[in-house]
C-alpha cells in the first residue's frame, strides 16, 4: 500500500517502480529482471553481515546467485514514501512484511525494510543504490536467504502447533468443567442494538430454570429482552458508556425473571471482537450475584450503621497513617473527637491537624504522644495514655487515649486508631479521693484507733494500726477464726463474743481481752471492738471496725471505783449535810446534779445544764452583793480550768446569802478538769468570808486516803454497790 499520491508524478512512478522491483526479487524470484533496471554505477547493502556490493560486474555475479535460492513468499501491508532532494534524483523508503509461501515448507516472516536511490537516465529510471535491512531474522554463514533458520522455524512452528492442539484440547476440557461448576454461563450476542444472541449456552439458560429453546422463546432472542425491565436503562447506559470512544470491555449489574417467577442478579460482562469474516461480535459471561447482592445489601446496611454509630458515638475516633519517614497522614476523624479536642466544626479540625496530633493538645504532651506511636509495631499493639487539651475558650480538659495498630497499607505503614474519651471529671474526683485519702491517712495517724477488716471467704483479719510518726502500720492474720481458739491470743472468756461479732459479722460492740504483738506473752490487755458487716447480693462477705485500747481507762475506772466504794459509807454520813451534789465537767461546760435540794431549801435546780450559763450564775445570783465580785473570781470557769489543769484538790467558798445574815458555803473537789461541787446547809457566819483549801487528790472525804497500788487489770473486788459518776456521754450535747 502506497502513501497517498502526491502533485509529482515521478515520485510515484518511483514508488511504483520500487515495489515491482520488491515483487520481482522475493515473489517471483526473477533476479534477471531486476539487473536491467541498475544503473552501472551500482552498489548494494543487503541484511547479512558480509553483504556489500559494488560495481556492474559484481553485481551481474550476485544477482545470479539469487536465482532458485529465494523461496517463494508473498508481500503485505507496503508503505512507501518518496522524495527529490536534487533534481533527477529520487529516494524511495519502504517498508513491508515479507513471509514465506506454506508450500516451502518451512516458515520465515520478517518486517522487510528497503532503501533505493534512482537517477532518471535518458528518460528512464535507473537504481543506482539498494539499501535491505531486516531486524528481525540473521543469515546463517554464506546464505543468501536466511533458509536454515526458515526450516528451524518451520519445525518449531509445527512442533508448537501440535503443542497447541493438545492444549487446546485439554483447554476445552478445563472450559467444559468450568462452565460447568460456575454459577452462570456463556452467550455471544451480535453487535446490534438489541444484542442478539447468536450463542447461548446450556449453562447459561439453565441459570435460569430455562432449557436454550425455551430461553431463546422467552427472552426474543436477544439480551435485552433477558433484563428486568426496570433494570433495562441503567445496563444499556453502562454498556453505551463502556463501549464509548472505541471501548471493548463491558460489565452490567441486572436482574433476570426466572422460569419460577423470581428474580436472579446477574453480573453481565464481556468483550468486543472481530470473527474470522471480520464482524464484530459481544462475548459475554453471565454469573450469578445473587446471594452476593443480598451480601452487599446487609453490608451496605450494616455500613450505614456503623457510619451513624461512628459519627453519633460519645466516643472519639481518630485514624492515621504512620509512614516510615515519620510523617503522619489523617485518615478519619468523626465528630465527639472534635468535641472532645475542642473544635467547632470539621475544616477547623482539618486544618490544626500536624504531626499526628491535633493542635489543641496541650504542647507538653504533644512529643509524648508522638512517642507513644513509635512504639507500636503490629497489628494488634495498643498504648493507653492520658493528655490534656486546651480548648478555644481557655479551659483544660483530661483526655485518655488508647492507640492501636488496626491494619497496614500496602506499602507497609501502619494504620492506627486513636479512641478518645473525657476524664476530666474522673480526674477532678479522682484528685478529691486523693485528698480525701490524705486526710483519712492524717486522721488514722492522729487517732488513737486501730482500723480493721475480715474477709470471711478467705478468714483474713486485716488491722491497720497508727503510729505516732511512723504512719500506718498494716498487719495481717490469716486463719482468724482458729486463731479465736488459741489461749495465748485471746482470754478464752472474750473468743465467744469475737466469733459471733467478726467472724459471723453480729455486729455489735463488745469489749475482749487480747495479747497484743508489742505486749509479753500471757499479759491481757482490754480492747473495744466496734464492728459493722457489709454483705454483697444477700451474703456476708466483710466485716470492718474499730479496735480501742481502753485497759488504761479500765484501770482508771476499777480505781475510782474502788474509791467510790471504800467512800460509800463517809457519802452516807455527809449525805445529811449537804443540800445538794454536782458533778461538773468544765471542758464541756456542763454539769449533772447528783443530789438536788429539797425546794424548801430555797436551792431549785435542773438535774442538767450548763454550768456557766446555767449552775454558776443560780447560785451567785444567791450571794450578798458584796460577797459575789469574790465568789465569781474564784468559781470563773476560765481560771478554774486553769487551775485544774495543773493540780487537784479541794476549795471551799462561804457567802452571805441575800439580805438577811444567813450565808451559804460551796465546796469543791477537782481532778484534772472535773469537779464535784457541794453547798452546805444554811448557818451563820461570824465573819464575812472564810476560804480553806487542802490536797485530797480527787478525794472530797475529810480524811485523805492512799492511792491503791498499780496494778494490772483485774475483775472488780467485791463489795457493797457504791455510786458512780455519770460519763462525759451522758450530759446532752
Amino acid at each position: 500500500m502506497n502513501t497517498p499520491s502526491t502533485d509529482n508524478p515521478q515520485l510515484e512512478e518511483a514508488k511504483a517502480l520500487t515495489s515491482r522491483l520488491m515483487h520481482m526479487h522475493y515473489c517471483d524470484g526473477n533476479s534477471k529482471g531486476i539487473t536491467a533496471f541498475l544503473a552501472p554505477q551500482f552498489s548494494w547493502l543487503g541484511t547479512g553481515e558480509e553483504q556489500y556490493i559494488t560495481g556492474q560486474d559484481s553485481v551481474d555475479a550476485f544477482f545470479q546467485k539469487l536465482t532458485g535460492n529465494i523461496p517463494p513468499c508473498r508481500i503485505w501491508d507496503e508503505e512507501y514514501d518518496a522524495l527529490e532532494p536534487v533534481p533527477g534524483l529520487y529516494i524511495v523508503t519502504g517498508r513491508m512484511w515479507i513471509a514465506t509461501n506454506p508450500e516451502t515448507k518451512m516458515f520465515i516472516k520478517v518486517h522487510q525494510r528497503v532503501t533505493f536511490v534512482y537517477q532518471r537516465m535518458e528518460e528512464e529510471f535507473r537504481c543506482v543504490h539498494i539499501h535491505c535491512s531486516n531486524p528481525y531474522q540473521e543469515l546463517v554463514g554464506d546464505e543468501l536467504f536466511p533458509e536454515k533458520t526458515g526450516r528451524q522455524s518451520y519445525h518449531f512452528v509445527q512442533e508448537r502447533l501440535t503443542e497447541l492442539e493438545q492444549q487446546a484440547l485439554q483447554q476445552n476440557r478445563q472450559l467444559e468443567v468450568v462452565m460447568s461448576s460456575i454459577a452462570g454461563g456463556l452467550k455471544i450476542s451480535n453487535d446490534d442494538d438489541a444484542y442478539s444472541y447468536a450463542f447461548v449456552s446450556k449453562e447459561a439458560a439453565a441459570l435460569f430454570g430455562y432449557t436454550v429453546e425455551e430461553f431463546l422463546t422467552v427472552t426474543g432472542g436477544t439480551a435485552v429482552g433477558a433484563v428486568y425491565p426496570p433494570d433495562l436503562k441503567r445496563a444499556l447506559a453502562d454498556c453505551a458508556e463502556a463501549f464509548r470512544d472505541g471501548g471493548l470491555s463491558y460489565s452490567t449489574r441486572y436482574r433476570v425473571r426466572c422460569k419460577d417467577g423470581s428474580l436472579k442478579w446477574i453480573i453481565d460482562s464481556g468483550k468486543k471482537a472481530q470473527d474470522a469474516e471480520g464482524h464484530w461480535m459481544v462475548n459475554s459471561l453471565y454469573l450469578d450475584v445473587t446471594q452476593s447482592e443480598e451480601d452487599s445489601q446487609r453490608i451496605r446496611e450494616q455500613s450505614q450503621l456503623l457510619t451513624s454509630i461512628y459519627d453519633t458515638v460519645p466516643c472519639g475516633i481518630i485514624r492515621f497513617i504512620r509512614r516510615a519517614g515519620g510523617e503522619f497522614e489523617l485518615i478519619s476523624l468523626n465528630q465527639a473527637a472534635l468535641s472532645l479536642l475542642g473544635y467547632k466544626s470539621m475544616e477547623e479540625g482539618l486544618r490544626d491537624w500536624h504531626g499526628g496530633l491535633l493542635g489543641s493538645v496541650l504542647e507538653e504532651d504533644q512529643e509524648m504522644l508522638r512517642q507513644t506511636y513509635f512504639q507500636l509495631h503490629r497489628v494488634g499493639d495498643r498504648q493507653d495514655r492520658e493528655y490534656r487539651v486546651r480548648w478555644g475558650d481557655g479551659s483544660l480538659h483530661w483526655l485518655e487515649g488508647t492507640n492501636m495498630v488496626v491494619g497496614s497499607t500496602e506499602d507497609g505503614d501502619s494504620i492506627i486508631q486513636r479512641t478518645l474519651i473525657d476524664i476530666t471529671q474522673r480526674k477532678i474526683l479522682q484528685q478529691q479521693l486523693n485528698q480525701e485519702q490524705e486526710m483519712y491517712r492524717v486522721a488514722m495517724e492522729s487517732s488513737a484507733d486501730t482500723m480493721f477488716e475480715y474477709l470471711t471467704d478467705s478468714d483474713t483479719f486485716i488491722s491497720y494500726e497508727p503510729r505516732p510518726r511512723q504512719g500506718v502500720k498494716r498487719r495481717e492474720l490469716s486463719g482468724y477464726s482458729k486463731l479465736l481458739s488459741d489461749k495465748s491470743f485471746i482470754h478464752p472468756e472474750d473468743a465467744p463474743a469475737a466469733m459471733d461479732n467478726i467472724c459471723n459479722g453480729c455486729g455489735e460492740s463488745f469489749e475482749m481481752r487480747v495479747v497484743t504483738p508489742d505486749s509479753a506473752p500471757g499479759y491481757y490487755q482490754w480492747h473495744r471492738i466496734s464492728s459493722r458487716p457489709i454483705y454483697h447480693s444477700g451474703r456476708l462477705t466483710r466485716v470492718v471496725g474499730t479496735i480501742r485500747n481502753i485497759h488504761a481507762m479500765k484501770e482508771t475506772l476499777l480505781e475510782n471505783s474502788t474509791r467510790l466504794h471504800m467512800n460509800q459509807s463517809a457519802l452516807q454520813a455527809i449525805s445529811g449535810v449537804y443540800l445538794s451534789i454536782f458533778y461538773v465537767n468544765l471542758t464541756e461546760d456542763q454539769y449533772y446534779a447528783v443530789r438536788l435540794s429539797q425546794a424548801r431549801e430555797g436551792l431549785p435546780f435542773p438535774r442538767i445544764g450548763s454550768f456557766s450559763g446555767g449552775l454558776f450564775q443560780r447560785l451567785l445570783a444567791l450571794a450578798e452583793e458584796q460577797d459575789r465580785p469574790r465568789v465569781a473570781q474564784l468559781c470563773d470557769r476560765g481560771r478554774l480550768l486553769s487551775r485544774f489543769s495543773e493540780i487537784s484538790g479541794h476549795t471551799e467558798v462561804e457567802f452571805r446569802q441575800g439580805p438577811s445574815s444567813s450565808g451559804g458555803h460551796l465546796g469543791f473537789v477537782w481532778k484534772s478538769t472535773q469537779f464535784l461541787w457541794t453547798t452546805h446547809r444554811k448557818k451563820t457566819l461570824s465573819s464575812p468570808c472564810a476560804m480553806s483549801a487542802r490536797r485530797s487528790n480527787g478525794n472530797w472525804s475529810a480524811k485523805p486516803r492512799k492511792k491503791p497500788p498499780n496494778r494490772r487489770w483485774k475483775k472488780p473486788m467485791k463489795g457493797p454497790a457504791g455510786p458512780t459518776w455519770p460519763s462525759r456521754t451522758s450530759f446532752p450535747k
